[in-house]
C-alpha cells in the first residue's frame, strides 16, 4: 500500500476503508444492520476528472457492515469526497491528486449479485434484511432491474483513462528527473516506430500478381530484373521526409 501514492491505486468496498485507516487513520464503524440495496447518490465534488460526465444524481449497490466515520472524515481536507449518498453515506473519494481512489460501493456488481448474497445469508439461517430499493415491489421472486451500469462502464473506462495518462497528467508527484526519464523513453519509442511500415519515409511494398507472367514482369520492372520470381512485382517508394 506504499506504492499507491507513486501509482494509481483503486480500493472498493473494505478495502476502500482499509487503504483510509492505514494512509489517513481514518476508521471504521459497525452498522447495526447491513447496509445492502441500490442507493441514490449525488455528486459533491466534479473537479476530479474521475466523475466527468456523472449525472447529478445516480444509483450504485452497497453491500457492507461498516461505514466511514465522517467526524474523522471532516478533519482530513487532503481526502476529497467526490460523491456521497444520504442514506449509505460516502461512496467516492481521492486523495494524493486523483492517484488514490477509494469506492466504498459495488459498481461492479451484476445485476444478480445482491439477490445471491441475498439468498445465501437466508440459506446460513442468518435472517437478514432484504436488499433495499433492490427487488421490484419488495418481492425477492420478481427478478431484480439493473438501474447503475451505465455508471459503472462510465467510472471504469475513466479509470482506465487516468491509468494510461498516469505517466503524463497525472505525475505531480514525480520529481523533475522522472519526468525527463519519461519523455526521454516516450521520444526514443518516437523514434524506434519510424523504422517500421507505414510510418518509414522508405517502405518496401511487395504485391502478388498471381494474373502476369514473368515477361510481363520483366517488362514492367526491367529486363536486370531476371532474378523476380514469378507472381512477384517489387516497388520502391521514393524517399519522404517526415516533416
Amino acid at each position: 500500500m506504499d506504492k499507491a501514492f507513486r501509482h494509481i491505486n483503486v480500493d472498493i468496498c473494505w478495502g476502500a476503508q482499509a487503504a483510509l485507516y492505514y494512509h489517513f487513520g481514518i476508521g471504521k464503524y459497525q452498522l447495526p444492520r447491513k447496509c445492502s440495496g441500490i442507493f441514490t447518490h449525488h455528486v459533491v465534488d466534479r473537479s476530479e476528472k474521475l466523475l466527468r460526465g456523472f449525472d447529478d444524481r445516480f444509483l450504485a449497490p452497497h453491500s457492507r457492515h461498516t461505514d466511514i466515520d465522517l467526524e474523522e472524515l471532516a478533519r482530513h481536507p487532503e481526502v476529497k469526497l467526490l460523491a456521497s449518498s444520504e442514506e449509505a453515506g460516502p461512496f467516492i473519494l481521492c486523495a494524493n491528486h486523483g492517484r488514490q481512489i477509494m469506492v466504498t460501493g459495488h459498481f461492479e456488481y451484476d445485476t444478480e449479485t445482491l439477490a445471491i448474497e441475498y439468498a445465501r445469508d437466508s440459506k446460513k439461517g442468518m435472517n437478514p434484511d432484504m436488499p433495499v430499493h433492490y427487488f421490484p415491489n419488495d418481492d425477492p421472486q420478481q427478478k431484480p432491474l439493473n438501474c447503475w451500469r451505465a455508471h459503472a462502464h462510465l467510472l471504469y473506462s475513466q479509470l482506465v483513462e487516468l491509468l494510461r495518462l498516469s505517466r503524463d497528467a497525472l505525475s505531480v508527484g514525480l520529481n523533475p528527473e522522472k519526468k525527463a526519464e519519461i519523455e526521454k523513453k516516450k521520444k526514443k519509442k518516437t523514434d524506434r516506430s519510424a523504422f517500421f511500415f507505414p510510418t518509414n519515409p522508405m517502405f518496401l511494398i511487395i504485391v502478388p500478381c498471381i494474373f502476369f507472367k514473368k515477361k510481363a514482369i520483366q517488362q514492367t520492372v526491367g529486363q536486370n530484373n531476371q532474378f523476380l520470381p514469378n507472381g512477384l512485382l517489387l516497388f520502391f517508394s521514393a524517399p519522404v521526409r517526415r516533416p
